[in-house]
């Protein structure tokens, strides 16, 4: 690339033309890390189960947004997010934030109550008294 600059100058009655060329100086001292909120149903047919979100950036940390999509489960009652596999506790609900630290993944469980009838657990069946909650 070259630049020309130009400059009258009246008095002497010239113009003054000077060709140049630029000099940049790039940085590469940046580091970009990763950030994922992963969500995942533990193969348990979940419907509308929000897609993984990613993201990339130069600090220690990213917070996401949970989407606001509900998951379905047929005879269950979506109740919130657990990071925990078969956890009944839950930690996350939609609309709420989540910190990631950097190059890392938090893979969120769906934490659910079982609504009518007879389930099954473990392969024994459960007539629930109080909601039963199964991640």
């Amino acid at each position: 690339m070259l630049i020309r600059i130009k400059a009258a100058y009246p008095s002497a009655k010239k113009l003054l033309t000077l060709d140049a060329i630029p000099i940049i100086t790039i940085s590469t001292d940046v580091t970009i890390y990763n950030y994922t909120l992963a969500f995942d149903d533990v193969n348990q047919e979940v419907f509308g189960l929000p897609s993984t979100l990613s993201e990339a950036g130069t600090a220690d940390s990213y917070t996401f947004t949970i989407p606001d999509t509900i998951p379905r489960r047929e005879g269950y009652r979506f109740v919130g997010w657990t990071t925990v596999v078969g956890s009944g506790s839950v930690n996350y609900t939609p609309g709420t934030t989540i910190t990631v630290n950097k190059n890392s993944t938090i893979t969120l469980y769906p934490v659910w109550s079982l609504i009518y009838g007879i389930g099954i657990v473990d392969g024994t069946a459960v007539i629930p008294t109080i909601p039963f909650i199964k991640a």
